[in-house]
């Protein structure tokens, strides 16, 4: 059956050693991300003035060059992107290649929520010892957002489409359709991560290292612009507990008395973008 991580325990393993790990899709799973991809080229090679009338609410839909960043405003991320909430799933932009993105966007939101939900529970068990899967399962889907980012690599103005940062998520499922990712090791490097059309990376975010007392450390990573890359497109599943549910799995110095509820809301802010409720 589709949507089931091989190994969580592996995973978790991985994750805790190096901040991220590779997902192997099963053959349906890819498929659907190549529907979602498919649907996003076609949107975004869509006329400007249209796509800017695709937003709804705080966080959905079509958000221009020039708003998100990695670190600072004054250097904006070279992308535009288009996201999807648990609530926005079924919203009608009146624009075709909207509504279809929207409907490929529904799907992949569904599929990448279980993987992420799998690996989230696997983090719980693993750094606790205990079973999380009773509280934990379905808790990840209205605070999370699946975002599809697309770029023009050989139009960036700057070295990095993204520069180097941590997504402050629990939890960051991404898929590319070019190379470009890399990711921080522990003595500074980069390593660049390759890519295939059955495979995603999970990477651990902040949320992940003030559940656990800072055991689990958030990967800091950033995106090159790929040379001879006309377009390249980046789907995110960007995965957060519900706020009721982000009370640590371990307790220390690190993360006694912080409010970590309020971080998981506050989180977008830091990017540029709106703080953002559940539905």
């Amino acid at each position: 059956m589709a949507t089931t991580v091989c190994a969580p325990e592996t995973t978790f393993d991985r994750l805790a050693d190096e901040g991220w790990a590779e997902i192997q899709l099963t053959p349906e799973d890819a498929e659907i991300i190549a529907n979602v991809v498919a649907a996003a080229f076609r949107f975004f090679r869509a006329d400007q003035v249209e796509k800017a009338k695709c937003q709804v609410g705080v966080g959905s839909g079509y958000r221009p060059y020039g708003i998100e960043y990695s670190r600072t405003a004054d250097r904006p991320d070279e992308m535009e992107t288009f996201s999807a909430t648990a609530s926005s799933i079924g919203c009608e932009y009146g624009l075709a290649e909207a509504d279809e993105l929207n409907r490929q966007c529904a799907n992949a939101f569904d599929m990448m929520e279980k993987i992420a939900d799998q690996i989230v529970i696997a983090i719980a068990d693993g750094v606790t010892g205990g079973t999380w899967k009773q509280m934990l399962s379905g808790r990840v889907r209205h605070w999370s957002t699946l975002q599809i980012n697309y770029s023009r690599p050989i139009q960036a103005q700057s070295s990095f489409i993204n520069e180097e940062h941590e997504d402050g998520h629990l939890l960051t499922l991404v898929y590319s359709t070019a190379p470009g990712l890399e990711v921080r090791l522990p003595d500074g490097a980069f390593l660049p991560i390759s890519t295939s059309s059955d495979r995603a990376v999970a990477m651990l975010g902040g949320l992940a290292s003030l559940m656990t007392d800072g055991r689990l450390r958030p990967l800091f990573h950033q995106v090159r612009p790929p040379k001879d890359c006309d377009e390249r497109i980046s789907v995110l599943f960007f995965a957060d507990l519900a706020p009721e549910f982000c009370q640590p799995w371990i307790v220390g110095e690190s993360n006694r008395g912080i409010d970590i509820a309020n971080f998981v809301k506050s989180n977008p802010i830091r990017f540029g973008l709106q703080k953002y409720g559940s539905d």
